[in-house]
């Protein structure tokens, strides 16, 4: 189970619950996974590199955003996320 905080700054932390102490530890990495939040039609998580021929980033939170449609990229290293813009026709 994932909890999905974002900061005051905009930026977002992951944590996964540990069911054995029942208590949130903090995701520094994803791995090969990218999460996928969206605020209206739900979320999802995937192995990115199993989708044939594709270069999405892994490690990474893809955002779009609630009532404004501004879709953004966050990573959880040390790469800087990419500014949001706005998805059309949404």
């Amino acid at each position: 189970m994932l909890m999905i905080y974002e900061t005051s700054s905009n930026e977002y932390e992951v944590y996964e619950l540990n069911f054995l102490k029942m208590e949130w530890v903090k995701m520094q990495n994803f791995g090969d996974q990218a999460l996928f939040l969206g605020h209206i039609k739900g979320s999802g998580c995937c192995n990115v590199t199993t989708w044939k021929g594709s270069r999405q980033p892994s490690n990474c939170i893809h955002v779009v955003g609630y009532q404004t449609f501004v879709y953004t990229l966050h990573f959880l290293d040390e790469r800087s996320s990419f500014p949001g813009f706005r998805l059309l026709g949404l």
